[in-house]
């Protein structure tokens, strides 16, 4: 025992010496701490900043008081950290526009609310609010249909304990399931029908795009069911919607438009969809962009093109002299004519100093008058490099970025004005990288700057020059082979190295045996390419899988040492486990990636030590929810090897520790009674009153 409570002691001051302060991280809005799915700490009495995404709605916060009878604690929500003058400044136009319109959801931004007081089923007081859901309509009717960060300030009279949970679909099934991106050809074959996928509608929420089913034989086809959860499959009742895509005739591809794409976020109340899809032969799916009709293009009024600047959400112009502002503006004509959500443009009559285009808000305050006569139109009729028109030129377009010129050559700009009573000046580009500036000149005086800036031509490389499966090279690898099928026995680690150290990848690894992997390449100029790995099982793993007996809770096992069992990934990923022991020496324990002997290491290892309780001896080991279950399971299963000496029941049981309501927290300097073998009592040590001092813990047995 004194050896025990020196490692204990040692460990505490370890502990108590490292750790941050609290004031470090979350004393201030641009230094929130960030939540994910879960998070739980302890904070003395103060205000702490956090970080939430609203993807994660609904989330909870509970608050559990270490003193009863003070104020309940207070929280303070809000999408930005930015104040002028007190007033809040949010960046993302569909943020703005939906914060202008928050009132009529009943929501007044910052939003504030003091926890209410509950009491747990032992009669423990603690405090909490849930987010519900009911924010996603502001959200999704405003276009917010992907992630933006929401900041809480809470208020906290005592040291409390806080724990912060995210009940979306997403927080629970991401980690199961691999993204299906936009502008990706994957084959696809009937083996890989076990897959589900994940489509981020709310990513995709402007744009038009296409799917497509390219069978390699004439009467192939693809069925796509979708869900709003990951658990599913064909027979399941949580199916929502069924496609089907066969390979030649007019139906073998399917467009989604904007509208549809909303409808469908609204309709299943999230931004993800989940896709499970059936082959009955191979083909290539695809899924592309082609139109993307989510701003105003240009803009015209009284004949006269007016800049839109869809970066600074800003429309510009001159109107000749004597007209009336207000009524041209009214009848202005406008390119496209319509948002992905229907919507024409709107004004805030009779200012006439912004226009609402479905989600987005445009500032026209800049549309003004001019105090002279005569032609008013400053705009340009043509701009070319080079003696090459511009491809992306548009009069309504002042600013153009990133133009590339091939390396060692210095570009001349040439330009016409659209109205000949208009002057045009020219101040040409000096060096690589470079601005070209043109000014145009109106009769009326008034003037428009056109800017291009130039960068040396980029490498549209985006190639592999090789990929690793655990370290080794795929077989047959080919730089322009962008599909690869694989047999494993575990889950694998792909890496990969580019062909051009310009362009940039991201490594999607597999998330389970069967499915998938991709490696997506970036090339400097910002294609895109992808690789993906399909992973199946290695028939030997099949075979022994069948051949071991499934573990199930509470029910006793005799073993004697060597025996292997397997545990489903579903019942046992993200609880805690209790294995329970009667024999009277350790009990060992591996978890195995797969059944093969003598050709697996085991992921964790556990000694689980025999104890006396009362006239038996026993053992307890638990077994933490946070186990990587589901990147070491292959077919949902993991592996389970018993090793001991003798022959006893072994028996496994999920475990609910209840930390939040039964942890006793233990001060410094205070005396803690502890009853002999209770493996069930639980103690808190609050680490930033420890920090930084020397402990000493004493035991009187």
């Amino acid at each position: 025992m004194k050896q025990i409570t020196s490692y204990l002691a040692a460990l505490l001051l370890m502990l108590t010496t490292t750790i941050p302060t609290m004031a470090q991280v979350g004393s201030t809005c641009d230094n929130a701490i960030f939540v994910d799915a879960e998070y739980t700490n302890t904070f003395r009495a103060g205000e702490y900043w956090f970080e939430a995404v609203t993807t994660s709605l609904p989330i909870t916060i509970k608050c559990y008081p270490s003193v009863a009878g003070l104020q309940a604690p207070q929280i303070v929500v809000d999408f930005t950290c930015t104040y002028v003058d007190g007033v809040a400044v949010y960046d993302d136009p569909k943020v703005v526009r939906m914060v202008e319109r928050a009132g009529e959801y009943g929501i007044f931004l910052p939003m504030t609310y003091n926890l209410r007081a509950r009491q747990d089923e032992n009669g423990k007081l603690y405090y909490s609010y849930t987010f519900p859901r009911d924010y996603t309509d502001m959200l999704y009717e405003h276009g917010v249909t992907y992630a933006i960060p929401a900041y809480v300030k809470l208020t906290l009279q005592c040291t409390t304990q806080v724990v912060i949970s995210s009940g979306s679909t997403h927080a629970r099934c991401r980690d199961q399931v691999n993204q299906f991106g936009m502008n990706t050809t994957m084959l696809f074959t009937p083996e890989d029908s076990i897959n589900t996928y994940v489509w981020p509608l709310g990513e995709w929420n402007d744009k038009q795009y296409e799917i497509t089913w390219e069978g390699e034989e004439n009467d192939s086809r693809v069925l796509f069911l979708t869900s709003k959860d990951c658990d599913f499959d064909r027979f399941s009742g949580r199916v929502r919607g069924r496609y089907n895509l066969p390979a030649v005739d007019e139906a073998h591809e399917l467009k989604i438009t904007p509208e549809a794409t909303a409808d469908i976020i609204v309709d299943i109340e999230q931004p993800e969809l989940y896709v499970h899809m059936y082959a009955n032969k191979p083909g290539y799916l695809k899924i592309y962009t082609y139109e993307n009709i989510d701003n105003i293009t240009d803009f015209m009024v009284s004949g006269v093109p007016c800049v839109v600047d869809n970066e600074a959400m800003t429309i510009t112009g001159t109107l000749p002299a004597g007209t009336d502002r207000a009524t041209a503006i009214a009848a202005a004509r406008y390119r496209p004519t319509s948002t992905h959500d229907g919507h024409q443009a709107e004004y805030n009559t009779p200012l006439y100093t912004k226009l609402y285009f479905g989600n987005l808000i445009y500032d026209i305050s800049g549309i003004v008058v001019a105090q002279s006569t005569g032609n008013t139109d400053a705009s340009l009729k043509s701009l070319s490099v080079n003696g090459t028109a511009l491809a992306e030129f548009s009069p309504a377009v002042s600013e153009y970025i990133d133009v590339e010129v091939p390396e060692g050559q210095l570009p001349v700009i040439s330009a016409e004005a659209r109205k000949t009573t208009s002057s045009v000046s020219i101040q040409q580009a000096t060096a690589v990288p470079g601005t070209a500036i043109v000014t145009v000149t109106a009769q009326a005086g008034n003037t428009l700057t056109y800017t291009v800036n130039f960068i040396k031509e980029r490498s549209s490389d985006n190639s592999l020059s090789a990929l690793y499966i655990d370290g080794q090279l795929i077989e047959n690898f080919s730089a322009t082979t962008y599909n690869y099928r694989l047999s494993v026995n575990s889950l694998p680690t792909i890496s990969a190295t580019l062909n051009d150290a310009r362009a940039t990848m991201i490594v999607d690894q597999p998330k389970q045996v069967p499915g998938f992997g991709q490696v997506i390449v970036t090339a400097e100029n910002g294609d895109v390419q992808l690789y993906t790995i399909n992973f199946t099982i290695n028939e030997q793993v099949r075979e022994c899988s069948s051949t071991v007996s499934q573990m199930n809770a509470s029910q006793p096992y005799t073993i004697s040492g060597g025996e292997m069992m397997r545990l489903s990934i579903s019942e046992w990923a993200g609880t805690n486990i209790l294995f329970t022991w009667t024999g009277n020496n350790d009990l060992g324990i591996d978890l195995l990636t797969n059944c093969l002997e003598g050709e697996t290491t085991p992921f964790a290892q556990y000694s689980a030590a025999a104890s006396p309780n009362g006239t038996e001896h026993r053992c307890y080991l638990t077994i933490s929810q946070t186990l990587p279950w589901k990147q070491h399971g292959v077919n949902g299963y993991v592996y389970v090897r018993f090793n001991t000496s003798e022959t006893a029941q072994v028996s496994i049981m999920h475990y609910t520790p209840s930390c939040l309501t039964r942890a006793t927290l233990i001060n410094i300097d205070a005396t803690v009674d502890m009853a002999a073998n209770d493996f069930t009592k639980i103690y808190a040590l609050y680490l930033p009153d420890w920090q930084r001092k020397d402990v000493k813990i004493k035991w009187a047995g």
